[in-house]
């Protein structure tokens, strides 16, 4: 369960400011370690829907794209015998 100043900080930011927090921002704002306040980000998530307000995660993938015959060229690839090795 997260401690109370980051419960206090989530609502206000959340509900009454209407603000968009990170781990970054949570980090900074409260000083703690990025990796800290990734847990408590998870940690207040968890318990919100036992509560009467309710919020959203959102995950940001990035990468590049490749088709889907390129994963196959590459799976192929790996899975050929090799016959080099004689």
């Amino acid at each position: 369960m997260s401690s109370q100043p980051v419960i206090d900080y989530l609502t206000k930011q959340l509900f009454i400011e209407k603000n968009l927090v990170t781990y970054r921002s949570l980090s900074r704002a409260l000083t703690i370690h990025v990796n800290a306040a990734k847990n408590e980000l998870a940690a207040y998530h968890a318990s919100v829907p036992y509560q009467s307000q309710t919020s959203e995660a959102t995950y940001l993938l990035c990468g590049e794209m490749i088709s889907l015959r390129d994963i196959h060229k590459m799976w192929a690839w790996r899975l050929e015998p090799n016959t080099n090795w004689i």
